[in-house]
C-alpha cells in the first residue's frame, strides 16, 4: 500500500502556536508542539523531524515510543533552541514505505496527518 500523501490541519489556535513556557536557569525555553496521526493502513515505525538547516535526519521521534498505530495520535514535542520553525519530516511505515516533506512550518502546524494515497 503505497503511503505518498499527508494532510496538514489547524486544531485550537492554542495547539497551532508554540506552547509552554518553561523556565530553566531564569532563561525561557519554548517547546513547539503538534500532532502526529496515522490514519494508514501500516504502523508508522519511525518519525524524523530535523530543522532544514541539517544536512541529515535527527533522532527518531518514536524511539522511546511503540510504533505509532494505524488510527492513533501522539502529540510530538520539539524543543525550540533557536533553529526556527522550518522542519524537513520524515516517516518510515510498517509495510517499507518512506514519506519525506521538506519546509514544513512546525510552528503553524497543529496537526501531522499520514494519510494513503488518494484520500
Amino acid at each position: 500500500m503505497a503511503v505518498i500523501s499527508f494532510r496538514k490541519g489547524m486544531l485550537a489556535a492554542a495547539l497551532a502556536v508554540p506552547m509552554g513556557l518553561l523556565v530553566a536557569g531564569g532563561a525561557i525555553a519554548q517547546e513547539i508542539t503538534f500532532l502526529l496521526r496515522n490514519e494508514t493502513t501500516a504502523n508508522l515505525l519511525q518519525f524524523y523531524a530535523s530543522p532544514v538547516t541539517s544536512d541529515s535526519w535527527e533522532d527518531d521521534l518514536l524511539t522511546d515510543e511503540e510504533p505509532l498505530v494505524v488510527g492513533e495520535t501522539l502529540n510530538v514535542v520539539i524543543p525550540d533552541d533557536g533553529r526556527g520553525c522550518m522542519y524537513d519530516i520524515k516517516g518510515i511505515f510498517a509495510d517499507g514505505d518512506e514519506v519525506e516533506e521538506f519546509g514544513v512550518d512546525i510552528c503553524d502546524l497543529g496537526t501531522y496527518t499520514y494519510t494513503e494515497a488518494g484520500e
